[in-house]
């Protein structure tokens, strides 16, 4: 669970920190971690330099995606 941890970016882990109990913290951490190590296959950045944004609807996107990855 730690390691998975150090891929979070800040505003994640205070995002992690919002949830009331340890499994949905753990179920966050880990699914947000292997979802950074999913697109870092695809793209050229290392994991902390892939930024989620969200639009209006809630529907993540990526800024510098020159691959146009889309959720």
């Amino acid at each position: 669970y730690l390691s998975y941890r150090e891929l979070l970016t800040d505003q994640e882990k205070k995002y992690e920190g919002q949830f009331v109990t340890d499994i949905l913290k753990r179920r966050f951490t880990i699914s947000r971690s292997l979802l950074r190590k999913i697109l870092k296959q695809y793209m050229t950045e290392t994991n902390d330099k892939i930024d989620f944004f969200y639009g209006a609807d809630g529907k993540p996107f990526l800024v510098d995606n020159p691959q146009n990855l889309q959720f």
